[in-house]
């Protein structure tokens, strides 16, 4: 298991799928490596995702001020005023282009667990 995001190397690696139930988002990468990872965001308020390329990095902003983070903020909050701080995940390709971004709670934290290596 690893401890955070940084323990991790998600250069080359490749978003096979991803599941959303209420708030848990769940979304399995295959490293480098051919180790599965599965991320596991328990207060997803938000999520876009337009897979293009391979996966480079993930990038965290906390207090995130996208577009598409300020949108959710608002939409969670009900004001767009004043809107509850949110954090997003940010998974860029090679070209800094973002193939997906989650939303969170700000506090709502990430657990990754290794499911091994991929059978060939």
């Amino acid at each position: 298991m690893y401890e955070s995001l940084s323990d991790v190397s998600f250069s080359d690696s490749a978003v096979v799928s991803f599941t959303k139930e209420g708030l848990r988002l769940s979304v399995t990468v295959r490293l480098w490596n051919d180790v599965l990872v599965d991320m596991h965001f328990e207060e997803a308020l938000a999520m876009y995702e337009c897979m293009v390329g391979d996966l480079d990095a993930v990038v965290v902003r906390e207090n995130a001020t996208s577009e598409f983070a300020r949108r959710a903020a608002a939409d969670v909050s009900g004001c767009s005023e004043r809107p509850e701080p949110v954090t997003a995940y940010r998974f860029v390709d090679v070209n800094e282009r973002v193939m997906m971004e989650v939303v969170v709670g700000q506090g709502s934290k990430v657990s990754l667990v290794s499911r091994g290596r991929l059978e060939s």
